[in-house]
């Protein structure tokens, strides 16, 4: 059987004399260096533990330890066993030694980078022996100064004797300087007094201007004008909240900046400025035109000099008079219309006188010439060789009769037109009775159809007028002058939205309804829609303000829906709104209601 083989057996192995074929003079030279080099190592490790032992103050004790006592150690008893093994095959625990020495060299060769920074830290035996040198020196220069210092002593209780007699002096000074001083001090106290009482009055001053300049600052600012002060260079010197708004520029960002240049508009009055200045008076603009969010906007400018105190330049002062001018302009309109209403009432008049003869002409005409069992015609006709059979049939073959009932139709619809216009221009008493709508929205057409325009060849008469009447219609309470100043109104509107469109067949439509609730009786609807050019949402939704319009300037006053939509509303208690699309026209609905009014 095989024995069993474990680490340290060595009867498997031959000695490593054997390797050296036993020949003495190689053996014996290997055993001995060998022997030597453990000798030097087991030195090498004794001198380190007492070096390590006698120096305490050492850092890092153990690194030396490790790389002089263990590596040292270890090195030693390595080659102690390889000249053992030269008998002996102890290679097992050969091995074990070499593993250690290996473990140690190891752990020593990476601590020595840790403890390197340190060692090469140390000072060199020059450094030390030149720092040695200083130290002496410094020691030198001690004693130097400390003999000057035994001299200093002495010197100092010279200098102290004196210094107790100037004290003596001193203090002898300081009683008569604080008498001084006091003397002072009590005059100082009266000047502060009266400085104190100067100041505390220059406070109050400053607190009284300070206020006063808030309070005259508070009247400027709450002022609705528009209040700008100028020097003579044309700077801005004093701007109010209201220049603020109309101009966009906070009263910081403008003073000391150009007027043109942070109120642009105000280049024109420039020349007023400069007039006002050298002529020591005031200059005015009345009713300045500017555009303002789209529409035109009034204002009165009036420039103040200012030339006391020492003070030169101007105050500006702006005063917004668009509703002034708008509301003269409608005073104006409603002047003319006054005057139109009343001459028109007048030719109403001298138009019926001739009228009534002219029908009443044609009749008798008529009569005279159709009627062929009259005897006064009769007669006539023999006298003249001829019968009214003769007569009757010649007046039919030129179509005389026909011509003279014409005469007769013509008439009678220029009498109910100048009665329409009598009614519509008569001031009425205000007061409600029920109405046919339809025969209303008929006189109303009528009455628009006498519109015509000669400088926009515009005429009513070439306009579609397409009606859808519901059957069955209830009387409507109603001012009849004003609602048809209401339809009058959409009308005319519609009338030249389209024609200053190029609307090439133009057309209204008018629809009336019932529209029943649950009280009172319902309500009655109007609809005037045309195929005009429509309007976009932002003037739909402002076209029932009071002085708003689309027209040019001097064209309209813009108050016709406005007052169409208080008479609805407000002296009605009905309805008014408008839907309307650009290039789809424009739908006018007017509601009225059919019970009491007082209640809606």
């Amino acid at each position: 059987m095989m024995k069993e083989v474990s680490f340290f057996t060595y009867d498997n192995f031959m000695p490593h004399g054997m390797c050296y074929a036993w020949q003495a003079d190689v053996l014996w030279t290997s055993v001995i260096s060998d022997l030597v080099t453990a000798l030097a190592y087991y030195s090498v490790t004794a001198a380190v533990i007492i070096f390590v032992k006698k120096r305490t103050d050492l850092p890092y004790p153990w690194f030396f330890i490790l790389a002089g006592s263990v590596i040292f150690l270890a090195c030693g008893t390595t080659h102690l066993l390889s000249a053992v093994v030269i008998w002996e095959p102890i290679y097992g625990v050969s091995a074990v030694a070499k593993a250690i020495t290996a473990i140690s060299s190891l752990a020593t060769g990476v601590a020595i980078w840790y403890v390197l920074p340190f060692f090469l830290a140390f000072p060199s035996p020059a450094l030390l022996e030149k720092k040695n040198i200083a130290l002496l020196q410094s020691l030198i220069n001690l004693e130097a100064i400390q003999r000057q210092l035994e001299l200093s002593s002495a010197e100092l209780e010279q200098a102290k004797e004196q210094a107790e007699q100037k004290s003596t002096e001193l203090f002898q000074l300081s009683q008569t300087l604080e008498t001084k001083v006091q003397q002072r001090t009590h005059a100082l106290e009266s000047s502060n007094d009266l400085l104190s009482k100067e100041v505390a009055d220059h406070k109050q001053a400053r607190k009284q201007l300070q206020q006063l300049r808030n309070y005259l600052r508070n009247i400027i600012d709450s002022m609705p004008s528009t209040l700008i002060g100028v020097d003579l260079d044309g700077m801005v010197t004093q701007w109010n909240t209201e220049a603020a708004k109309a101009s966009g520029v906070s009263a910081k960002n403008a003073q000391g900046r150009s007027l043109p240049q942070v109120f642009p508009r105000f280049v024109s009055v420039m020349e007023g400025v400069r007039q006002s200045i050298q002529s020591r008076r005031q200059v005015s603009y009345p009713k300045q035109p500017h555009q303002r969010g789209g529409e035109t906007r009034y204002e009165d400018v009036t420039i103040y000099p200012l030339v006391a105190n020492g003070i030169e330049g101007v105050v500006i002062r702006l005063d917004d008079v668009t509703e002034q001018v708008r509301m003269e302009e409608t005073m104006i309109q409603s002047e003319k219309m006054l005057s139109v209403g009343g001459l028109a009432a007048g030719m109403a008049h001298e138009i019926n006188n001739p009228l009534a003869g002219m029908m009443q002409t044609a009749n008798v005409m008529k009569n005279r010439l159709s009627g062929l069992q009259i005897e006064a015609n009769q007669k006539a006709a023999q006298a003249a060789g001829t019968d009214m059979a003769a007569i009757h049939a010649f007046m039919e073959a030129r179509g005389i009769l026909r011509m003279a009932t014409a005469i007769n139709e013509s008439g009678r619809r220029l009498a109910d037109i100048v009665d329409n216009m009598l009614n519509f221009a008569r001031k009425g008493d205000a007061s409600f009775s029920s109405q046919n709508l339809a025969e209303l929205l008929d006189k109303t057409v009528e009455l628009a159809t006498t519109d015509y325009d000669l400088k926009k060849q515009y005429d009513f008469k070439n306009i579609e007028i397409i009606r859808d009447y519901a059957e069955d219609l209830p009387l409507v309470p109603c001012e009849p002058a004003k609602i048809q100043q209401v339809l009058l109104n959409i009308l005319r509107n519609g009338a030249q939205a389209m024609q200053q469109a190029g609307v090439l067949q133009p057309c209204f439509t008018l629809r009336t309804q019932h529209q029943p609730d649950k009280s009172d009786q319902g309500w009655v609807c109007i609809e005037v829609e045309d195929n005009g050019p429509g309007m976009d949402e932002t003037t739909r939704k402002r076209v029932f303000e009071p002085f708003f319009t689309t027209k040019p300037v001097g064209v309209g006053t813009g108050l016709g829906l406005s007052v169409s939509y208080f008479i609805i509303t407000e002296n009605h208690h009905g309805e008014m709104r408008v839907t309307s699309e650009p290039g789809r026209g424009s739908r006018f609905i007017i509601r009225l209601p059919l019970g009491n009014r007082e209640m809606r």
